[in-house]
């Protein structure tokens, strides 16, 4: 178990006769927060338990703040001084960078929150109820509040899940009236081109090669819709993605793998309501005429 809570802190310096002036996001924590929390160390060292005696506050940056003000173990300002240099650490969405973060050792042990990391395999339930009763004991008359990060994660991304649902549902509302429009369309053009379609065969052409005339022609036109589609989409994808600071890349093959998902449930469609059409009696179709 280890402690924190957070608060800002305006670190002055001067290195190389340069001085340098930065306003960074400091969270004072325990010695043990590091160790607990996974955070790896990669310049300096980690908290002791003995820095507790120590005449300075002590802190350690996070990689983005060393590069960024060109910070490294050693570096005194403001009688804080930077011990170690850690792996940036994400406590935000990935809507927002980075920032210049210090890990600030807390000397008076008064902290806000408590953080527990719990071994893998273990119930929830059980350790929040072993939690609050280790922590009545100090203070049996406290409302404790007890959340699991992953209840913080599901309400930092709660925007991004909202949207993926949305985008899911309005994407099945829009195949499926695809998929009605073209079976509508499909069998008002069989009707209107039966005579057409009697005459062909009448005159040696088969089932498949009628098939094959519908197919291509909406086939040929799925085709110019795509092409018209991919910029469109391109611009609104990154437009969404500039909403954050890191995303993926726009892979090209997503565009054919729909292509071919849109064709084929087109085809399904055309090919079932005008191989109907397509084996009618023709003789019936003229006499009708």
């Amino acid at each position: 178990m280890s402690c924190f809570f957070t608060n800002n802190i305006y670190y002055e310096t001067e290195k190389d006769g340069r001085r340098t002036h930065m306003e960074l996001t400091a969270t004072a924590v325990s010695p043990s927060f590091p160790a607990t929390m996974g955070i790896s160390i990669i310049g300096g060292r980690d908290f002791r338990e003995d820095d507790l005696n120590s005449s300075k506050d002590l802190c350690i940056f996070n990689r983005t703040a060393g590069d960024l003000y060109g910070i490294s173990p050693g570096d005194i300002g403001n009688n804080l001084e930077v011990i170690g240099i850690s792996d940036d650490i994400r406590f935000a969405s990935f809507r927002k960078e980075v920032t210049p973060t210090a890990l600030v050792l807390n000397r008076n042990n008064r902290f806000s929150y408590a953080v527990i990391r719990v071994k893998a395999g273990f119930g929830l339930k059980p350790v929040r109820a072993a939690i609050e009763k280790c922590l009545k004991k100090f203070s049996p008359e406290y409302e404790l509040e007890v959340y699991f990060y992953d209840q913080v994660l599901e309400h930092t991304y709660r925007r991004e899940q909202r949207t993926g649902k949305l985008v899911s549902l309005f994407s099945l509302i829009a195949i499926i009236i695809s998929v009605v429009g073209v079976f509508s369309l499909v069998t008002f053009e069989c009707g209107y081109r039966r005579k057409e379609s009697s005459i062909r065969k009448v005159a040696g052409a088969t089932s498949w090669e009628l098939v094959r005339m519908f197919c291509r022609k909406y086939l040929t036109i799925l085709g110019v819709c795509f092409v018209i589609s991919i910029p469109v989409s391109i611009i609104v994808v990154r437009r969404w993605f500039e909403s954050f600071a890191y995303h993926i890349p726009l892979y090209w093959w997503v565009f054919p793998a729909v292509f071919i998902a849109i064709a084929a449930i087109t085809l399904a469609t055309v090919v079932w309501q005008s191989w109907s059409t397509a084996n009618e009696n023709p003789v019936r179709n003229l006499r009708t005429d």
